[in-house]
């Protein structure tokens, strides 16, 4: 088995700003999500308290 030598990887800033412009965008869509999650719970539990309103007076 021949051994081939690793061609060493040369890092650039253009790379480096690549990964930071990437990571910058995985947290603000996990932000979004969770907001939108948070957002939605909230108005589950408002319909189910809506509900239970209702059906306490009906």
């Amino acid at each position: 088995m021949a051994s081939r030598k690793r061609k060493k990887t040369i890092w650039t800033s253009e790379d480096e700003a690549r990964v930071q412009r990437t990571a910058r965008l995985v947290r603000e869509r996990i932000a979004y999500h969770s907001e939108m999650s948070r957002l939605l719970g909230e108005r589950e539990r408002e319909h189910r308290r809506l509900e239970e309103l209702r059906r306490s007076e009906g």
